[in-house]
C-alpha cells in the first residue's frame, strides 16, 4: 500500500470515528438526563420509604387486631363454657319442673277425687235434708191439725 492510500484510510477511519464519538453537547444532555433520571430514583426512594412507614404502620395495626382476636377468641371461650353450665342448669330446672308437674298433677287427681267425693257426699246429704224438710214439714201439719 502507498503511503496515499495508507492516509486515506487512516482519514476514513478518523472520519468514522468521529461520527461514531459523542460530541460534549450530546454527554451534556446525556448528563442532564442522567440527572434527571438520579432526581425520579430519589422521588421514588422517598415515595418508597412512605410506603414502607405505612406498611409498618398496617403491622402494628394488624399485630393489634391479632391480639384483640387472641382477646375475643378468649372472652368467646368463657362464654361458651358459661353457656354449657347455663345447659345444664336449665336441664336441671327441666328435670325438677317435670318432678314437681308430675307431683301437682298426682295430687290434683287425688285431691280432685277427694273432693269429688266430698261434694258428692253433699249433695247427697242436702238431698237428703231436703227430704227430710218435707217429711218435717208433713209432721208439722199433722201436729197443727191435731192441736186444733
Amino acid at each position: 500500500m502507498k503511503d496515499r492510500e495508507l492516509l486515506e484510510t487512516i482519514l476514513q477511519k478518523i472520519a468514522g470515528m468521529e461520527t461514531n464519538m459523542v460530541t460534549k453537547i450530546e454527554f451534556a444532555d446525556i448528563k442532564t438526563e442522567l440527572s434527571g433520571v438520579k432526581t425520579e430514583v430519589a422521588s421514588m426512594k422517598t415515595e418508597l420509604s412512605g410506603v414502607k412507614t405505612e406498611v409498618a404502620n398496617v403491622k402494628t395495626e394488624l399485630s393489634g387486631v391479632k391480639t384483640e382476636v387472641a382477646s375475643v377468641k378468649t372472652e368467646l371461650s368463657g362464654v361458651k363454657t358459661e353457656v354449657a353450665s347455663v345447659k345444664t342448669e336449665l336441664s336441671d330446672v327441666k328435670t325438677d319442673v317435670k318432678f314437681i308437674k308430675d307431683i301437682v298433677i298426682k295430687i290434683e287427681n287425688q285431691h280432685g277425687q277427694k273432693l269429688a267425693a266430698l261434694f258428692d257426699g253433699y249433695i247427697q246429704t242436702s238431698q237428703k235434708l231436703d227430704r227430710i224438710e218435707v217429711e218435717v214439714a208433713k209432721h208439722d201439719e199433722l201436729i197443727l191439725k191435731r192441736l186444733k
